[in-house]
C-alpha cells in the first residue's frame, strides 16, 4: 500500500457500479447501512415528528427507494472498505447535531470553515483528535516528519499495528475516518522555508 493513500468520494448509480468500483480497488467490505442513513435523516429533518411512524416510514420508504443513488460512496483504504453515506452537507450536520444547543448551528458553520495547522503530532495528534470530532475544520494541514514507535502510544492515540507509519498517516486516517470530505495536506520534512511560506499563504487561524 502507498504511504499515504487518500480516500476517493464517488457518486455511483446502480449496483453494478458498486460492484466495479470495489472490483477495481480491492475492496473486501461493502457497507450499505441505507436504513440507518435514511432514519438518521428523518430525524434530522423533522425533529418534531421523531415519533410519528407514518411520517417516519414514508420519509425512509421514499429515500430507501433511491437505493445505491442516494448521498455518496467512499474508498477508504486503510480499511479496505467502501462505504454508502450522506453527501458532504448532510453529513456534517448529522455528526454536529448533537453539539446544539452547546455550540449553536450558526456558530458550527463557522467552526466548519476554519483551517487548522499542526506541527509536531506526538501530542499535537491529541489537538487534532478533538478538534476534527467537534467539527472544528474543513481544511489540516500536519507536520511532522517522524514515524510512530512504541514508544510514542504513551501519548499518542494509535494502535500497535500502526507501529512504523508515519504519525501524519495515522493522524490523517482518523480525522477521515469521522469526515471524508476534510481536506488535509501532509508534510513530512523539518520546518523550512517552505513551510514557512505554506503558512503565510493559507493565512490559519489555528496553528498548534
Amino acid at each position: 500500500m502507498p504511504e499515504w493513500e487518500k480516500p476517493e468520494i464517488f457518486k455511483l448509480t446502480s449496483g453494478r457500479e458498486v460492484d466495479d468500483v470495489a472490483n477495481e480497488y480491492g475492496v473486501q467490505f461493502v457497507m450499505d447501512e441505507i436504513d440507518i442513513l435514511s432514519n438518521e435523516l428523518f430525524e434530522l429533518r423533522h425533529t418534531s415528528e421523531a415519533d410519528n411512524d407514518i411520517a417516519r416510514q414514508k420519509f425512509v420508504g421514499e429515500m430507501k427507494a433511491e437505493g445505491v443513488n442516494y448521498g455518496r460512496w467512499v474508498h477508504l483504504p486503510w480499511r479496505s472498505a467502501l462505504v454508502h453515506m450522506h453527501d458532504e452537507t448532510e453529513h456534517y450536520e448529522l455528526r454536529t447535531f448533537r453539539n446544539i444547543p452547546l455550540i449553536e448551528k450558526s456558530e458550527q458553520q463557522a467552526l466548519r470553515s476554519v483551517k487548522l495547522a499542526a506541527f509536531g503530532l506526538s501530542v499535537g495528534s491529541n489537538v487534532i483528535d478533538n478538534t476534527a470530532i467537534t467539527g472544528i475544520g474543513n481544511e489540516y494541514l500536519l507536520f511532522d516528519p517522524d514515524r510512530l514507535e512504541t514508544v510514542n502510544l504513551n501519548r499518542f492515540r494509535a494502535s500497535v499495528a500502526d507501529v512504523g507509519l508515519l504519525k501524519t498517516e495515522i493522524a490523517g486516517r482518523k480525522i477521515f475516518d469521522l469526515d471524508p470530505y476534510v481536506n488535509q495536506k501532509h508534510f513530512t520534512e523539518e520546518y523550512n522555508e517552505q513551510t514557512d511560506e505554506i503558512l503565510h499563504n493559507k493565512r490559519h487561524e489555528i496553528i498548534i
